[in-house]
């Protein structure tokens, strides 16, 4: 199956988002922000990796 360039797109920014959230743990951030990031960086991931395709045209009906 082939990947569509939207798939590298989401996946890109969920890997910069955890990017950033590793740069946050350096610097000790609170443990509430760790969760909702993490969780925001998990869901797109998810949304990544759905195989989901787009609607297809539909056929004319014959009358």
């Amino acid at each position: 199956m082939r990947r569509h360039v939207s798939f590298l797109v989401v996946a890109g920014w969920g890997g910069l988002n955890a990017v950033l959230l590793s740069v946050l743990a350096v610097y000790g951030e609170n443990s509430l922000v760790f969760w909702l990031w993490g969780g925001v960086v998990a869901l797109l991931e998810l949304l990544a990796s759905s195989r989901c395709s787009p609607p297809r045209a539909r056929a004319p009906r014959n009358r």
